[in-house]
């Protein structure tokens, strides 16, 4: 499936015109949990985004990134290798989080492992939006 078959409807919610409706109830969502956030707050230049350059969606009072997204792919590890080199961030600290179109959340971040002290991008469910790990379900919006 080609990023193209998806039309996203343009969705005002408080003052802001977000490029998807998914965008507009995930700012809901983090308005209701009662999360600061900031719309496109940062973009990042680096060869090493497609399109040299990159924009999360939401950034968090905390520093940590949302991107919202239809569905899970290997663009959000890149993503998130990337954004953790530009920031100098390591261990278990999640960079990025993901939300897919369901609500469904997932974390990106990088850490070493094995003798060579070797970094990789992993992956693992968000549960910071509660035992589901779904934003909509933790705010009530489902």
């Amino acid at each position: 499936m080609g990023y193209e078959q998806y039309r996203a409807k343009r969705t005002f919610y408080k003052g802001i015109w977000f490029d998807s409706n998914l965008e507009a109830r995930t700012a809901e969502a983090l308005d209701a949990l009662g999360i600061q956030w900031q719309f496109h707050a940062d973009c990042f230049r680096d060869s090493r985004f497609p399109y040299n350059q990159y924009t999360p969606d939401f950034k968090l009072a905390d520093g940590r990134y949302i991107e919202v997204a239809g569905f899970f792919d290997e663009r959000h590890e890149m993503n998130a290798r990337v954004l953790s080199m530009l920031l100098g961030a390591g261990g278990d600290k999640p960079m990025l989080i993901v939300v897919d179109g369901n609500g469904d959340c997932k974390e990106w971040f990088v850490t070493s492992i094995g003798n060579g002290g070797d970094e990789i991008t992993l992956s693992r469910t968000c549960y910071q939006f509660g035992p589901d790990a779904n934003i909509f379900k933790a705010a009530g919006l489902r």
